[in-house]
């Protein structure tokens, strides 16, 4: 049995993200027409014998939040539980925190992850990586998929007894390992970015629209008569109207209950929930992501 950590941190994180992140959390703003944890959800539920989701974070508890969880364990049926930190522990700090929670069940190993990355996630191949390597962990095993800049795409090593409340994952567990054999690194050329900014959020979805041409070619917009040209990717929610003489594309989003004018063009583009772009601002609305 396996299971998946999201690490989504809490709201005095992510600053560089603000103004996207004051009305909702950063984890739930939509990237490719869906919140960014989404895509990490939707990466776990596709690894057999995946059965337990835990998000973990000092996020207060909102209808937002809950609202998303239940829609996910609907969606994808499997069991999604937000564990709330007291205070913010650091990198690794939920984890051991949370342990008694993570290993009910006795699982083989989890995923861990950050919420604040967009990325083609290669778990399948990382369990059968880990199950080669290391089949036999003394305590518990992890697969731990994280970026930085000093360190390689992906992670797997035995977690042994960490003994701090407040736990560093690159520092307090990585730098040890290294030098005690218990450490790998699984490389991958699958692409991966960071979402710190809200320029990112740009390239995120520039990203997963790409990655749609090949899993989830229904979500991408068609040309058809007396539809809007479309250049490119792009995604439009079903409950959002675009003129037929509007142009988008390439790598737009366009939101919920969207209006998109007459003679509009928009590209590169996230179109939040509610905006209405008409031919006078074109790509330019309060509620619109570009670069």
């Amino acid at each position: 049995m396996l299971k998946a950590i999201i690490l989504v941190g809490g709201p005095m994180k992510g600053t560089r993200f603000r103004p996207l992140s004051l009305e909702l959390p950063k984890p739930l703003f939509p990237v490719a027409g869906f919140p960014i944890i989404y895509h990490h959800i939707e990466a776990c539920s596709q690894v057999p014998g995946l059965r337990e989701i835990l998000v973990i974070g000092f996020y207060q508890p909102n209808e937002a939040l809950n609202r998303f969880i239940n829609q996910s364990q609907l969606e994808f049926q499997i069991q999604i539980r937000y564990l709330q930190e007291y205070t913010a522990l650091g990198t690794a700090g939920g984890i051991y925190h949370f342990r008694d929670q993570i290993l009910t069940g006795n699982p083989d190993m989890f995923f861990v992850m950050n919420a604040d990355v967009c990325g083609d996630f290669p778990l399948c191949d990382m369990v059968e990586f880990h199950q080669q390597r290391c089949p036999k962990a003394k305590i518990f095993s992890t697969l731990e998929v994280t970026f930085k800049k000093n360190l390689e795409d992906n992670y797997n090593f035995d977690f042994q007894t960490p003994s701090k409340e407040v736990i560093r994952l690159e520092q307090d567990v990585f730098i040890p390992l290294a030098s005690s054999g218990k450490l790998f690194v699984f490389p991958s050329t699958r692409f991966w970015s960071q979402i710190k900014s809200a320029g990112a959020a740009v390239y995120a979805n520039r990203h997963y629209l790409t990655i749609y041409q090949r899993t989830h070619p229904e979500r991408l917009a068609k040309n058809g008569e007396g539809q809007p040209r479309i250049i490119g990717d792009v995604f439009i929610h079903p409950t959002a109207y675009v003129h037929p003489t509007a142009v988008l594309g390439p790598n737009v989003t366009i939101g919920r209950n969207v209006t998109v004018g007459e003679g509009v063009r928009v590209r590169e583009t996230i179109v939040l929930e509610g905006a209405n772009l008409q031919v006078r601002s074109p790509n330019i609305h309060p509620k619109s992501i570009s670069v």
